[in-house]
């Protein structure tokens, strides 16, 4: 028998107006919950959404096409979608576009989804609100509600948006190596005068590095105890027969 406890309750209607995060975004065929088949049936970015207030989970597929253009990748479980009909490009006409183009709006980098990975939406935090749908063209379907007015969901603010923190982890970071070598330089320019041998160079700059992180001191001091490195720098000429070098900068 239902439960009367309205913890137990479920979300009935169209969910808006929540904030939400993506669980899972995976392409998928949405055939209006099985009173469609064929091309009537919808290529879609289905949406396995929780409600951050309630924990109630639920789904939002967003259209984006006929399924005789684009369907699921079964390689990858649906992260990425298969061009069957050579297309390349989706159709701005439609509730995908519609979607994307609302984050856009705030003004969100979206060039880290040109690669049309759909799982980069896993843990994406928003606030849902659903507008009207604009009419379009050639496209009929059938509505178990015909009186409903077509909606679509829109992002109205973000919470979290995964592929920015993804794509800063991704960005190149300065080596340890390369900042090592850019202070053993400067040390070179303002502690090595001339007779100072490899070892004694590296003790005066350890002195001028106590603050420095010790993982680039290391490899700073291991450049200047390094006479071929010395060298190299075309700040010092290393006499390899004394081991002392010469300062020329």
């Amino acid at each position: 028998m239902p439960s009367l406890n309205p913890a137990d309750f479920v979300r009935g209607g169209l969910a808006n107006d929540i904030d939400v995060e993506v669980v899972r975004a995976r392409y998928d065929i949405f055939d209006y919950g099985g009173t469609v088949q064929g091309d009537a049936s919808r290529f879609s970015l289905r949406l396995e959404l929780r409600d951050l207030k309630t924990g109630e989970e639920f789904v939002e597929h967003l259209t984006a096409g006929k399924p005789s253009d684009f369907v699921p990748s079964k390689e990858d479980g649906g992260k990425t979608m298969v061009s069957v009909s050579g297309k390349q490009q989706l159709n701005r006409d439609s509730n995908l576009f519609l979607f994307l183009q609302s984050i856009a709006d705030l003004k969100i980098d979206m060039s880290p989804l040109a690669d049309g990975d759909a799982s980069r939406f896993d843990g994406f935090k928003f606030h849902l609100v659903r507008k009207p749908a604009p009419k379009r063209t050639g496209l009929s379907i059938t509505r178990k509600n015909p009186e409903q007015e077509a909606t679509y969901v829109a992002v109205q603010s973000v919470i979290y948006v995964p592929w920015l923190e993804k794509s800063k982890k991704e960005e190149p970071k300065p080596s340890a190596g390369n900042e090592a070598e850019e202070l053993a330089k400067k040390m070179i320019v303002e502690v090595a005068p001339d007779g100072m041998t490899p070892k004694d160079l590296a003790l005066a700059a350890m002195k001028k590095m106590a603050k420095v992180d010790p993982a680039v001191r290391r490899q700073t001091l291991s450049l200047l105890g390094n006479i071929t490195w010395l060298e190299s720098t075309g700040l010092v000429i290393a006499e390899p027969e004394s081991g002392v070098v010469t300062f020329v900068g």
